[in-house]
């Protein structure tokens, strides 16, 4: 069935919080699960987990653990060619924390382009 679709991605961010004089970088991997509804809509499913930096204050000091996300949403691809797509989706993220998340929301936008 060529409606399913499924992959890996790297994902990569630099955090810089002016008021704190502080930055971070994150970095992880996610999996995704894809499946095209109707025209280019589709559904989409993932898994992601980030290496995150957070300030430990009973040590007093900067350490580094992973967080995980579950992304439920949909979204709508473009196609660029014969092989690529420029993809936007709307996800939720069912296992958002308000301390520990990179995303200040559970609900994220994210664009995308595959080739």
């Amino acid at each position: 069935d060529n409606n399913w679709s499924a992959g890996l991605g790297f994902s990569y961010q630099y955090l810089r919080f002016n008021d704190f004089d502080l930055n971070s970088n994150v970095f992880g991997g996610r999996l995704f699960l894809r499946r095209n509804l109707v025209d280019q809509f589709f559904a989409w499913a993932e898994y992601e987990s980030l290496s995150l930096e957070f300030f430990n204050t009973n040590d007093n000091r900067v350490e580094r653990e992973f967080v995980s996300g579950l992304f439920i949403g949909a979204g709508y691809f473009v196609p660029v060619g014969r092989r690529s797509q420029f993809i936007v989706a709307l996800l939720y993220n069912l296992q958002h924390d308000n301390f520990r998340s990179p995303y200040s929301s559970p609900i994220v936008v994210r664009g995308y382009f595959t080739f």
